[in-house]
């Protein structure tokens, strides 16, 4: 799945929320919704795709919530170890090991801390 900030749904943002039909809405937001590669300042630090786990497939987008709630709507896939892949914008992938075991994991609730956090920081920028 893609992430949502790429021009598809910011979900989570503490200030506004915008969608790819409203870019008049993109001024209210506290992170940055990607419409073009040249907003993505450090392309190597911010994901593109994602391995979804299977049972939160749903659309092509993956949301991660970026308020201070630590949840996330979809679920990363633990097929690989207790780990999940993603691809960034530089066209390298990585291999994320997840820290807390994949059954404290559950879409729309909180999620463990050090994973979410750590998937927070790579998917999009502060404005």
């Amino acid at each position: 799945s893609m992430n949502a900030w790429m021009n598809g749904n910011t979900f989570g943002d503490p200030t506004g929320k915008t969608k790819s039909p409203t870019p008049e809405e993109d001024d209210s937001l506290t992170y940055t919704f990607f419409r073009r590669e040249s907003q993505i300042a450090q392309p190597s630090r911010i994901w593109c795709l994602i391995d979804e786990d299977p049972s939160t497939i749903n659309d092509s987008m993956f949301m991660v919530d970026m308020g201070p709630v630590n949840g996330i709507y979809d679920l990363p896939s633990n097929r690989h170890g207790n780990a999940y892949e993603l691809t960034f914008a530089d066209g390298h992938s990585e291999t994320v090991k997840m820290l807390a075991d994949p059954s404290d994991w559950s879409a729309f609730k909180p999620i463990p801390d050090p994973d979410w956090i750590k998937l927070k920081a790579v998917t999009t920028q502060p404005k």
